[in-house]
């Protein structure tokens, strides 16, 4: 999950929600987005929950008093939303991000076309993101703009530039290997909310050297396979199509 948090917003939205899964034998990766702007999610047996999902962790987090332990509520509201167990949760924020990408010197994306958005504003104040197609090298600045703008496509696009992004990461970190992991975990320890346990880290990159990037599913699940959207910039999930989905490409390994 990713968390819009900072001066001087108020609130804590969580306008990044991924759920993604890498098969430890055949290596085949789906990651699903789900958009900021879905409404009427059902996130247990007995409650819908009415606006819209990007407002859910703040609500649990006014509840917990805890980050830990809303990013707790939410992987279950998650769980039952998709009717898949998901086993982890990662929450980062904006310059949790750009340490991350940067304590692993950066990442390469490729784009098919060239990314303009001269209004985009900066964390450092200035406005414009501007980046070609073809190879990019992004630091974490750049890596947070290009997961951040969507004023040249819409959300959907973005959701996809962040998997992208995600992508890219664990690709520079398998090249990178065991070298680049004391670097990414004091960024965990001091920028990150997560449940994956120190002990598990050799684990977790044992699992991702295993799996097949160039061969990924990506799904955004938003009009009109996946949802209807009854009002402008507001979807609701067509629920038994993508639980049908989670039950075919999340299956559990035998």
């Amino acid at each position: 999950m990713g968390t819009d948090a900072r001066p001087p917003l108020v609130g804590n939205r969580t306008d990044t929600i991924i759920v993604a899964t890498v098969d430890p034998a055949s290596g085949e990766v789906v990651a699903v987005s789900l958009p900021r702007d879905t409404a009427r999610v059902p996130i247990s047996a007995d409650r819908t929950y009415q606006p819209k999902v990007n407002l859910l962790f703040q609500e649990f987090l006014d509840e917990t008093g805890t980050e830990e332990a809303a990013a707790q509520k939410m992987l279950e509201a998650l769980s039952f939303t998709f009717d898949v167990e998901i086993d982890a949760f990662a929450l980062i924020g904006f310059s949790g991000l750009m340490r991350a990408i940067n304590a692993i010197d950066g990442v390469d994306v490729t784009l098919d076309t060239p990314i303009d958005d001269p209004g985009f504003e900066n964390p450092d104040g200035t406005r414009g993101i501007h980046l070609k197609r073809g190879v990019n090298h992004l630091n974490g600045e750049r890596a947070l703009g290009f997961a951040r703008t969507r004023h040249q496509d819409n959300d959907y696009e973005r959701a996809r530039r962040q998997q992208q992004l995600v992508a890219a990461a664990v690709e520079k970190v398998r090249t990178v290997g065991l070298e680049s992991v004391p670097r990414l975990l004091q960024v965990v320890e001091q920028r990150a909310i997560t449940d994956i346990s120190l002990s598990d880290a050799t684990a977790v990159m044992e699992i991702l050297e295993r799996a097949d990037l160039e061969a990924r599913k990506t799904i955004v699940l938003g009009p009109t396979k996946w949802a209807s959207s009854p009002v402008r910039y507001t979807n609701v999930l067509r629920i038994d199509v993508v639980r049908d989905f989670f039950d075919s490409a999340f299956a559990p390994v035998p």
